[in-house]
Order: structure tokens, then sequence, then C-alpha cells
């Protein structure tokens, strides 16, 4: 937990640990530069934006993406004022909080590479987003000065089923977009999701500021809903096997 006692080091300490993360990227294999494109930096975003609004998987990535990670940032930023205002907690919970989240990032992306084989992917399609609506609304189950457990959890489960559904959706990404309009679609789903997070901040600032932490809670939770609405009414629902997705855009 941060503190004054501990502002002399943990910068430092979180300084050194990108250095695994460096000597990684180090050793990623090298590959050869393709073939120049000669069209503008403009129009390949354009033609990029225009291929995932007309692929009916692509388009439910985005629009899943696009709300989950809204949601996500006006939560961030509503923790704190939640955690020591209305639950009446040590900020640092929050910290221990986004701990809880990163470990189950890790558990469920290594639950979805180990049996990916096993499970069917439209499963982890809708089970990332629609897992983040009970553990948000777990924090509203939070009493003033009770127990932090709560809040563990529900950064847990806000980590686990949506890392398991960035794994599923970067296999489909891969499978329905043609080789020379994959980086294009990578692309306009990045700028997706990061151009989400601050509008989602901002929003969350505003609703703390004008309402209270737990109406913003309930802001939030709807937005999460509103991500899993958007996978569940979409043809990510429909795929039961990466195999047959791929015969199925080959034919």
């Amino acid at each position: 937990m941060i503190s004054a006692e501990t502002l002399g080091w943990i910068f430092v300490a979180a300084t050194v640990a990108t250095l695994p993360a460096l000597w990684a990227v180090a050793g990623l294999p090298r590959y050869a530069p393709g073939r120049p494109n000669d069209q503008g930096p403009l129009r390949r975003i354009a033609d990029g934006g225009h291929f995932v609004l007309g692929n009916g998987y692509l388009r439910a990535i985005a629009g899943c993406a696009l709300f989950w990670n809204f949601a996500f940032s006006a939560l961030l930023v509503t923790m704190v004022p939640l955690v020591t205002d209305a639950f009446l907690m040590e900020p640092g919970i929050f910290g221990i909080a986004m701990a809880c989240f990163g470990l189950a990032a890790f558990a469920g992306s290594g639950i979805a590479a180990r049996y990916a084989g096993r499970i069917r992917p439209n499963l982890l399609l809708l089970f990332g987003p629609a897992s983040s609506v009970p553990a948000v609304l777990l924090l509203l189950t939070v009493a003033p000065g009770g127990s932090p457990f709560a809040i563990y959890a529900a950064f847990f489960g806000l980590g686990f089923g949506p890392a398991m559904w960035l794994i599923a959706q970067n296999s489909v990404r891969q499978i329905v977009s043609p080789r020379d309009m994959l980086g294009r679609v990578n692309a306009m789903i990045q700028t997706t999701i990061y151009g989400a997070r601050p509008l989602g901040a901002l929003c969350g600032g505003f609703l703390v500021a004008a309402t209270a932490p737990r109406d913003a809670l309930a802001f939030i939770a709807g937005c999460f809903a509103l991500s899993f609405a958007v996978a569940a009414i979409s043809r990510l629902r429909t795929i039961r096997s990466y195999g047959d997705l791929a015969a199925a855009e080959a034919a």
C-alpha cells in the first residue's frame, strides 16, 4: 500500500519490475517487413473502421470493449471516494483490490490458454462481460466499516472473466480478419479500448462530484450490463469452435 513510509521506494520498485517485461520483449521473434502500402494513414484507418463495422463479430467485439472499458475506467475513478467516504475504510484497500484484479487476470488467462480446446468460445465471449455485472453489484453490499473481502472478490471477478474474454476475442479477430487487414482491425479495436477509458474516467469523476459514489456505482453497473448485452445479442454467441469459424470464413 502507498503511504508516507513507502513513497521513497514504491516507484523505484515499480520501475525495476518492468525489467523482466523488457527482457521478454527483446526475445520476441523478428519478422521481415511487409510490402509497403501506398495508402495514406487516414485512408488505412478509415478502411479498418469500415471493415470492423461491416463484420458482425468484430462489430460486437468493439461494442463490448467500448462499454466495458468505459465502465471500468469510471469505476477506478469512483473507487477511492467509495472506499473512504461510503465504506469508511483506508484508501489502501483499493490497492489490495487492484492486486486481486491482477492475480485474477493471470488466473483467467492461464485457464483460457490451458483449456482453450475444451471450452466453447461463445461461453468465454459471454462469460467475460456477464461476470462483470454481479462483480460490480457486489460492491453495493459492502457495509460502512465492514469487511473489505467483498471488494477484493468484486475485483477478482472483474479480472478473471474479462481476461478469458480478451484471449477468446483475440482469436476471433485473427480468424475473421484477412491478413492484410489484421493490423488495421487491431488498431481500430485498440483505439476503441483506449479511447473509451478517458471518457469513462471523466464521466465517473463527474458523477461522483455531482451525486454520490454509490449512485455512480449503479450507473457503472448499467454500463457493464450494456457490454454483456452487446455480446449476448450478437453473432459471438454462435461461435462453438474456432475450427468451425475458420471453415465458415474460408468458405
